[in-house]
């Protein structure tokens, strides 16, 4: 009874945690926004825009599972031509951007999110488990892969003397493979959730290939 009891009590101080946490973050976050709105008045979509991030990151706090999905589909309909426009995997310094803060700011929100992702998934597995990542089959290859990436990034900038900048802003997307990884095997402990996962891909393809359709059909015929 009196473990029951203490389970109990450490389930409330853990939601007390939990909502206080969230809300600091949507008062810091709604500080921020509003800091770059007022700079910023001219271009009245980025507090829409950094909102709707807001509550990506924040979702990671409160549902991990269904700001992963979501962080899945988001990714689906960007695209760095047709829909040019949209923010989520263009850097913060991206101009074409509704989501341009700053030419400084080499980094996107979906590398934001997934930091995020991460480091919450993480460290409730390791609370829970004393492990950061759930065991999987899976794990061993994907370490593999990500370290030949990993060697073969180093010695294009060591032996090769290539552009560090250069490699950085197009090789880095091969390193999210591991990073979604853990952060799914970590959330989708069901074959129902990783059909989720794969709903909210699927969804997110649709919606850019309207939007291509949209951006094809807007060009003058010679461009088409």
């Amino acid at each position: 009874m009196s473990l029951d009891l203490s389970a109990s009590t450490t389930a409330v101080r853990h939601s007390r945690q939990l909502w206080w946490m969230g809300y600091l973050v949507v008062v810091a976050g709604g500080l921020v926004i509003a800091a770059f709105a007022r700079r910023r008045i001219t271009e009245p979509w980025i507090g829409l825009t950094l909102g709707l991030f807001l509550l990506v990151l924040l979702g990671w706090l409160i549902r991990p599972r269904i700001a992963l999905y979501v962080t899945i589909g988001l990714t689906a309909v960007s695209d760095l031509v047709t829909v040019g426009w949209f923010p989520f995997v263009k850097n913060f310094s991206s101009r074409e951007s509704i989501g341009y803060i700053s030419d400084a700011l080499t980094i996107s929100p979906l590398e934001v999110s997934l930091a995020v992702g991460l480091a919450v998934t993480g460290i409730r597995q390791y609370a829970a488990t004393g492990r950061v990542v759930a065991p999987s089959p899976m794990l061993r290859p994907i370490l593999l892969f990500s370290a030949l990436v990993f060697y073969g990034f180093a010695r294009g900038i060591i032996m090769r003397g290539s552009d560090i900048r250069i490699s950085v802003l197009e090789g880095r997307s091969l390193f999210y493979l591991l990073i979604v990884f853990a952060i799914a095997t970590n959330v989708c402990t069901e074959a129902k959730h990783l059909r989720s996962a794969m709903w909210w891909l699927l969804g997110g393809v649709l919606v850019q290939s309207l939007l291509s359709l949209q951006f094809f059909l807007s060009l003058d015929p010679a461009e088409r």
